[in-house]
């Protein structure tokens, strides 16, 4: 992809042409850079929402889980009382 048209009947200098393709080459590479970027922060969210995921399932465990020591417990203690 070309960022630049020139109209102009007088060719330009080498110079000017180097630097035309130097520019345009950067162009591409920090696009393609900007590609990876995307995909990598897109799967680094992907796998912050499964972490939370699964912390909610532990954190889901572990409260079913004290609920039911509790009650154990209650009922324990009621057997011992009579």
């Amino acid at each position: 992809m070309h960022i630049f048209t020139f109209t102009s009947s007088h060719p330009l200098p080498p110079s000017d042409q180097w630097q035309i393709g130097d520019a345009t080459a950067e162009v591409e590479a920090l696009r393609r850079l900007v590609k990876l970027k995307t995909k990598e922060l897109k799967n680094v969210r992907r796998l912050a929402q499964e972490v939370l995921l699964q912390r909610s399932d532990v954190e889901t465990f572990l409260l079913s889980s004290l609920h039911m020591v509790s009650e154990g417990h209650e009922h324990e203690c009621a057997g011992f009382e009579k």
